[in-house]
């Protein structure tokens, strides 16, 4: 009979020691404490941050330059960068006022640092634009030090009177190269792709820029299209050909068109005597530009208009 009471309470205790032992190591696999009884017990778990000191280390603000003066009627963006302890984790709050406006957004911030975009309203007004950003711990975590909380930064503003009307038109396309090359397809999203590029990059109001395109291929002559002499060296007379052909073409579809984009097809320039190059540009021939076709360089176009512009690398 003390035989099998005793075996009895063995085997309970064994029972109850594995089912601890369970418990303590799925509770140490998610970082908790090892002690299954300060898990059990209703006090917030350890490793929980109870309090962090949040610091907004800058606020600037941009629209195609960052820390320039602001283009009315630009998209525009405040940047914020938050530092906390290393390797803490914690839902904040970021408020944003923009000239008595306001602007938040819940994030979960990863120390060291971290760096929030939000969008706010383009400028309107040719005032001083005036953003107080403030970052909070949310829930029941609290700062110990609220007073590096809060940054102010203010940003003059400037109205533009230039305009831009660009038009993109596809260059020397054969059909195998548009059949290649999914044409129909692929080429009109890159003219989109390069157009919202070109307007995010140049300092104008969004309706300073007007983008056009045709998907109607202009088709060169051999001259127009021979980029190098017989000795390898650019030929500047058929450079002056080909571009001033690319332009009649494109202002006879868009006569008010400041610049035409001409797309050339990949590849192009190798076979024609240009290896290792994206786009052209001619200073003596204004308001024309090449740029090769490529699905993931849409930034190409816009950097050879630059040139146009007395803007170098």
């Amino acid at each position: 009979m003390f035989s099998i009471l005793k075996r009895i309470c063995l085997t309970l205790i064994v029972v109850f020691v594995l089912m601890f032992a369970d418990q303590a190591q799925v509770i140490r696999a998610n970082d908790a404490p090892s002690n299954i009884f300060d898990a059990l017990s209703f006090d917030a778990p350890a490793w929980q941050v109870s309090e962090v000191d949040l610091g907004l280390g800058a606020v600037s603000v941009f629209q195609a330059v960052r820390d320039a003066p602001l283009v009315l009627g630009k998209a525009t963006a405040v940047r914020v960068m938050i530092t906390l302890p290393t390797n803490v984790s914690v839902d904040a709050k970021i408020a944003l006022d923009v000239n008595g406006k306001l602007y938040e957004r819940a994030v979960e911030l990863l120390g060291p640092q971290m760096i929030v975009i939000m969008r706010v309203d383009e400028p309107r007004v040719l005032a001083p634009v005036v953003i107080k950003a403030t970052v909070m711990p949310t829930g029941l975590v609290r700062d110990p030090n609220p007073a590096n909380n809060t940054r102010t930064a203010t940003y003059q503003t400037v109205q533009t009177v230039e305009k831009i009307v660009a038009f993109f038109l596809p260059v020397d396309w054969t059909p195998e190269e548009q059949s290649r090359h999914n044409f129909n397809v692929t080429y009109p999203k890159y003219v989109q792709d390069a157009s919202d590029f070109f307007i995010g990059a140049y300092p104008l109001a969004t309706e300073q820029i007007s983008i056009d395109s045709m998907m109607t291929p202009h088709v060169l002559t051999p001259f127009e299209k021979t980029l190098v002499d017989s000795t390898g060296k650019s030929s500047y007379r058929n450079l002056l050909a080909l571009y001033g052909s690319i332009a009649i073409a494109g202002r006879r579809y868009r006569p008010d068109a400041i610049i035409v984009v001409g797309i050339v097809p990949p590849g192009w320039f190798s076979k024609n005597g240009k290896p290792n190059t994206a786009g052209l540009a001619l200073m003596s021939v204004q308001g024309t530009v090449l740029s090769q076709f490529d699905p993931v360089d849409i930034n190409t176009a816009a950097h050879e208009v630059g040139h146009l512009y007395a803007l170098y690398e």
